[in-house]
């Protein structure tokens, strides 16, 4: 198979500022002293995916752009933070630690343009309702999370969201590296 006709696995995200992404390399420092056997995302790949597509072929990304291109023209950038960590589906049997992010439902109304201007490319629908949360770690089997963490205070980072990426994601033996295909800029 050649370069061109492989398929690209890709999906659209909110690049995290430095400061963001320091704050959950940190907390993810402390919590792998309490929760054992996670597999801890590395700084370098901390991002709030918004929409995950799947395997596209190349040929398809210019239609892809041009769809998330509009959406990024409806909105304006937003202010957002980080909040509480939590786990997904639960704590009792979370395969998911993450950390929280408030923004008065802005990532909401993004994702689920997103997802619609897919859609209208004939891309599957999200069958879960969107929760902006920042994945810290993944779980390969279900394991019981700690008060101490789900409980735990962090301080919030406050932050700019006035782009969002569209990526490709290599999986490797070593974790999964992210490469930005093309960015949209909000509306300011």
């Amino acid at each position: 198979m050649s370069q061109e006709s492989e398929k690209i696995r890709s999906f659209v995200a909110i690049e995290l500022p430095r400061q963001v992404k320091d704050h959950l390399a940190g907390t993810g420092e402390a919590f792998s002293r309490v929760l054992r056997g996670a597999k801890w995302v590395r700084p370098e790949g901390m991002h709030l995916t918004l929409k995950f597509i799947g395997d596209v072929e190349p040929g398809r990304i210019p239609e892809i752009a041009a769809a998330l291109e509009t959406v990024a023209k409806k909105h304006n950038s937003f202010d957002a933070e980080t909040t509480q960590p939590g786990a997904f589906p639960s704590p009792e049997k979370a395969r998911v630690l993450w950390v929280g992010l408030e923004d008065g439902g802005l990532c909401r109304a993004l994702a689920k343009d997103i997802d619609n201007a897919l859609a209208s490319l004939g891309f599957e629908r999200e069958r879960k309702p969107f929760a902006a949360h920042l994945t810290l770690a993944r779980l390969r089997e279900p394991a019981f999370v700690p008060a101490e963490i789900t409980g735990a205070q962090l301080e919030t980072v406050p932050f700019n969201v006035s782009r969002f990426t569209l990526f490709r994601s290599r999986l490797m033996p070593s974790g999964a590296i992210y490469s930005p295909l093309e960015v949209f800029e909000l509306a300011k």
